[in-house]
């Protein structure tokens, strides 16, 4: 996925976790961003795994399952945002 600069940091600064971050601290941050694009049914994380990454929704949504013995429970769902 190819998103430019401007467009990633003007999302960013529409985010809760951002809006105490000036331009110029956004534009630091993407320095260390990477755009990920995955493919439906793909899992992001494990429940139970040590986080290194923080995501964020840039265009579709993506799910929130909990595994139980034979199906997968959804417990929410992360839209663009």
């Amino acid at each position: 996925m190819t998103l430019k600069r401007a467009t990633l940091t003007q999302f960013l600064n529409q985010q809760y976790l951002c809006e105490s971050l000036t331009i110029k601290e956004v534009e630091t941050l993407l320095d260390y961003t990477e755009v990920m694009e995955v493919d439906k049914e793909q899992i992001i994380a494990d429940i139970g795994d040590v986080g290194e990454a923080l995501f964020f929704v840039l265009k579709g949504e993506a799910a929130l399952l909990s595994a139980a013995p034979g199906r997968a429970l959804t417990v929410g769902r992360m839209k663009e945002g």
